[in-house]
């Protein structure tokens, strides 16, 4: 039988981070597993646009080598970003190695049954919102990047046959919190 996950992915700022980690605090059924790409970002200098292979290498290799804890969980883990989102990273930053990564996902997928939920923001909000360490003038060509992952992670999603929920995070963290726990009732906890 496949680990059930549960899976955040959005672009920066969409509110993956705090609605998984409410989540998880109100529901001790799942426990969180942050988001490998903020913890490497971390070490070094980092800046979405101009970050290559190496960090993009090193972030899957970290991701691959946490989903042995995952499986571990006896809780349900609830994971930002994992494999889908960090691939559309990839695509927008070093696409050569989008197919090496993707079979990899598909090699996790038969441990892994994953419930994913795409935090979405327009880009109005994104604006609002961004913290990268970029330069006013660069917001478009952040807004393009971002725009490549999100595309990337929905055709996974698609390829991929991935059941997924998109969440507008327009309004309060409470109400996308009802969404969130009725569709994990329904598709998570209740099946």
């Amino acid at each position: 039988m496949k680990k059930r996950i549960v899976v955040f992915n959005g672009v920066h700022g969409a509110g993956k981070s705090t609605l998984s980690q409410r989540l998880t605090e109100q529901d001790n059924r799942f426990l969180l597993f942050p988001e490998i790409g903020r913890k490497v970002r971390e070490e070094v200098t980092y800046n979405a646009l101009e970050s290559g292979e190496a960090f993009d290498r090193e972030v899957m290799r970290r991701e691959i080598e946490r989903d042995s804890l995952l499986a571990q969980s006896s809780k349900i883990p609830v994971i930002e970003t994992w494999h889908m989102g960090n691939i559309g990273y990839i695509e927008a930053r070093t696409p050569q190695l989008t197919q090496l990564y993707t079979d990899l996902l598909k090699k996790q997928l038969e441990v892994f049954d994953p419930c994913c939920i795409f935090i979405h923001i327009d880009w109005d909000m994104f604006r609002q919102r961004v913290t990268e360490k970029i330069k006013p003038e660069q917001i478009d060509e952040l807004i393009a990047f971002y725009r490549i992952i999100r595309d990337t992670t929905f055709k996974l999603y698609d390829q991929l046959g991935l059941r997924y929920q998109i969440i507008e995070n327009q309004g309060s963290v409470q109400e996308s919190m009802a969404i969130l726990q009725d569709y994990l009732a329904t598709h998570v906890c209740g099946e």
